[in-house]
């Protein structure tokens, strides 16, 4: 508290401020604010996993497939070798099958680090005196 008198016969004038300090339990440890963490809580969640290289692969050759099955339907016999097209078919599904099978461990990866993340600032927040 501050009090400061500037003439004899002026009012006393009084400020207060309540700080919050969580000490480090530990050496080498930081202060860091509730609204600093929150912050970083916050940007940590937003987090979101980019367009995988694997996820344009399996679309493109979700695309392949389609065009190699629907020529096995459609076009007759002697235009294109069917061999050829379910060969093509069969060799694409494969592929989509590995790159979204890829994309997705990627993906789960992303998402567990991020959560790790998340639950350690929430663990300091107890620890220090949050929520």
């Amino acid at each position: 508290m501050v009090r400061t008198r500037n003439k004899p016969n002026q009012a006393i004038l009084n400020l207060n401020q309540q700080i919050e300090v969580a000490r480090p339990q530990i050496l080498g440890g930081i202060v860091i604010l509730k609204m600093d963490l929150r912050r970083i809580k916050t940007m940590v969640a937003r987090i979101q996993q980019p367009n995988s290289f694997f996820n344009s692969i399996g679309y493109t050759f979700i695309g392949i497939a389609a065009t190699f099955f629907a020529s096995v339907l459609i076009l007759p016999n002697g235009v294109f070798p069917k061999s050829v097209c379910w060969t093509i078919f069969l060799v694409s599904v494969v592929v989509v099958i590995l790159s979204f099978t890829i994309s997705h461990f990627q993906h789960k990866g992303l998402q567990d680090s991020k959560e790790n993340v998340l639950d350690e600032l929430d663990f300091i927040e107890r620890k220090y005196g949050g929520k």
